[in-house]
């Protein structure tokens, strides 16, 4: 500070200011960085929220589907079994790896 207070500036700018001019260009650099970087992480974790309660949506509608279809399957191979049961002549083929006849044998109940 003596030095300073001695000797004459002959220019406008003397290394001080210079250095502290970019720190201060580095801070509000650093700044602006790290402002767009947590509004990028905040934008982010919103919507993946979002994201993934839709993909569970759509999963939940899937199997939602696949519930009907094997009930209505079901009820189909039921009443099938029900026809042949009071001896109704059905065709019954090979379904889901079970070999159903369409005869009972001779006392078979």
């Amino acid at each position: 500070m003596d030095v300073l207070s001695e000797c004459e500036v002959s220019h406008e700018f003397s290394g001080a200011m210079v250095v502290s001019i970019f720190f201060l260009s580095v801070f509000v650099a650093l700044l602006l960085g790290d402002a767009f970087l947590t509004q990028t992480a905040l934008a982010r974790t919103l919507t993946r929220n979002v994201r993934l309660e839709r993909e569970k949506l759509e999963q939940l509608a899937a199997l939602d589907a696949d519930i009907v279809n094997r009930s209505m399957e079901l009820k189909s191979i039921g009443l099938r079994l029900n026809d042949f049961a009071r001896g109704k002549a059905t065709n019954l083929g090979v379904e889901h790896g079970l070999l159903l006849a369409t005869s009972r044998n001779k006392g078979v109940v």
